[in-house]
């Protein structure tokens, strides 16, 4: 809802008039078909399924923390130095583990349960803004407040993997037009 998605929507919308757009703005994974969608938006790795996807871009994501946060801890040199942190959890995609890259180095942190859940990537990040812990967020969300300073990229030397953008709809649909 607050992604450059939403104004490349307003860009086709304006170029195809003749298209009537209900967008639903929910991190639940819904039922296309049970549910009457005819295409939904989705992150991430996306399991096997009857449905056809076409990838629309990459997302970047960032590791970031409040100053307050981060003054409760010792700095971190590395990610296995946060195996033990207040990690906040974005449910649908937590157990995937995060992987870090920096040059020929890989690093897959183990977190310990999450005290904090949320099933909201916006409401992760204003919990991560509020202190409550250390959170990966896309990176849209958390740009302008790394800019301005009210949040800081945790291990900037390190880059965690970008997430793929999906159209995804069902394979009973018209292939043409997406």
């Amino acid at each position: 809802a607050q992604s450059v998605f939403v104004e490349r929507l307003a860009a086709y919308a304006r170029n195809h008039a003749n298209v009537q757009i209900s967008l639903d703005c929910s991190d639940d994974r819904r039922e296309l078909i049970g549910d009457g969608f005819d295409v939904a938006i989705r992150m991430g790795h996306l399991k096997d399924s009857s449905l056809l996807m076409k990838k629309l871009f990459e997302m970047g994501r960032r590791l970031v923390a409040t100053q307050s946060y981060l003054g409760t801890r010792p700095e971190p040199s590395s990610p296995g130095d946060l195996s033990d942190w207040d990690w906040l959890e974005l449910a649908p995609v937590w157990p995937e583990r995060p992987e870090f890259r920096k040059k020929n180095q890989r690093v897959v942190v183990s977190r310990p349960p999450a005290r904090i859940s949320v099933n909201n990537a916006h409401a992760l990040f204003g919990l991560t803004r509020s202190g409550a812990g250390l959170a990966v967020v896309p990176e849209f969300l958390a740009a302008a407040d790394i800019a301005s300073g009210c949040i800081e990229h945790v291990l900037p030397d390190w880059s965690l993997s970008s997430v793929g953008v999906y159209a995804v709809w069902p394979s009973n649909a018209p292939k043409d037009g997406l």
